[in-house]
């Protein structure tokens, strides 16, 4: 019994050790993204719109985008879990801001063409 019980302790550890590895990183990342956010973003309008954006938008659907800091905060998230769902959430809101800059910028040309040429 002196080898099978320390490769099964051994193999639980590593487990162990790999599953909070990444929620190590994650804190760590979390660390560094808030620090950059305080530090440059919080002045920039882009920044300002995406974060309103999606305050907005879980509002409206509290169940589908939830705030990196709701996730982190008030759940049991693990912080792995929370960062790459802030990632796709943050990803998605800026394709829709991408979309919606788009249509206005073609609706400003139609109207430009349709009443520029008279």
């Amino acid at each position: 019994m002196a080898g099978g019980g320390n490769s099964s302790i051994e193999s639980i550890l590593a487990a162990y050790s790999s599953e909070r590895a990444q929620n190590a990183d994650a804190i760590s990342q979390l660390a560094l993204d808030h620090y950059h956010d305080m530090a440059s973003r919080t002045a920039n309008p882009l920044s300002q719109l995406r974060r309103r954006a999606l305050q907005t938008l879980h509002r409206l659907m509290p169940s589908m985008l939830v705030p990196l800091y709701s996730l982190v905060a008030f759940t049991n998230t693990p912080y792995a879990v929370a960062v790459a769902r802030a990632h796709r959430q943050d990803q998605m809101v800026a394709a829709g801001l991408s979309l919606a800059a788009a249509v206005a910028a073609t609706a400003v040309v139609g109207v430009w063409v349709r009443w520029g040429r008279t």
